[in-house]
């Protein structure tokens, strides 16, 4: 039953016209019909509304994870022929508890490198001694039996130069720091009879005394050098090519 617009009186929902008034109806039915379909198509607009607005969200909420994705496969180490494997090494039994491990070189074919010494000799990092360093050609009893006698071949001028020679005879250390004194005596004889000859000049004595003055201090590094047991070419004699 719906109800008549005009007067009030209830009519059937297919009367066309009111039984009491004459009022047309169908313009009424026409007008709810209007009214229900555009509220459907509110409803509709705001659902196309929210799904546009979710779509975007989603979309934006996956690019961090593909871009970290991605930065951790270019951060990772790639190596023509070799490759890296996270976990405990090969072989390991299945119920292996411990730490998580960092990458494991795996040199090129199936074979493990699991210790630091096992590294190819291209990963092995090694000090490179400068060649005016002999310590190493000499034996540590040598150096402890005879490093005073090497001593006195840098204090006790020409004397300690004989003591650390006749020294020399029975040990190859104090043998090589009786060299290395000889070549201070030497080269402190060249300096005086420069200075001697020119010493009209002023200048030539003066510029022989300072390099005499730093050829001590040269000697007190050598001498500072022994007393740690090495066997190191004094700097400055070691650069003049007549005494090698």
């Amino acid at each position: 039953m719906k109800i008549c617009p005009n007067c009030g009186a209830e009519v059937s929902d297919t009367a066309k016209f009111c039984r009491k008034c004459g009022t047309p109806l169908e313009a009424e039915s026409n007008i709810q019909e209007d009214i229900t379909a555009a509220e459907q198509a509110q409803e509709q607009a705001a659902e196309d509304i929210a799904e546009e607005a979710v779509e975007p969200a989603v979309e934006h909420a996956a690019e961090p994870a593909a871009e970290a994705e991605e930065h951790a496969a270019k951060e990772t180490p790639a190596f023509a022929g070799d490759s890296y494997e996270w976990g405990p090494p090969t072989g390991a039994p299945e119920d292996y508890n411990q730490k998580p491990m960092p990458p494991v070189f795996v040199g090129g074919a199936d074979h493990t490198q699991t210790e630091e010494s096992d590294r190819p000799e291209a990963y092995t990092y090694r000090e490179e001694i400068p060649d005016w360093d002999h310590t190493a050609e000499f034996d540590e009893d040598d150096i402890a039996e005879n490093k005073v006698v090497a001593m006195a071949a840098y204090l006790l001028g020409p004397l300690g130069v004989i003591i650390a020679l006749l020294g020399g005879q029975s040990s190859p250390y104090a043998a090589f720091h009786m060299r290395q004194g000889l070549k201070f005596l030497i080269v402190e004889a060249l300096l005086t009879i420069i200075a001697v000859l020119l010493c009209w000049t002023l200048i030539v004595p003066a510029a022989c005394g300072i390099v005499e003055i730093i050829l001590a201090i040269v000697k007190i590094i050598s001498f500072v050098s022994v007393c740690k047991g090495r066997a190191e070419e004094p700097a400055i004699i070691r650069s003049l090519a007549f005494l090698r």
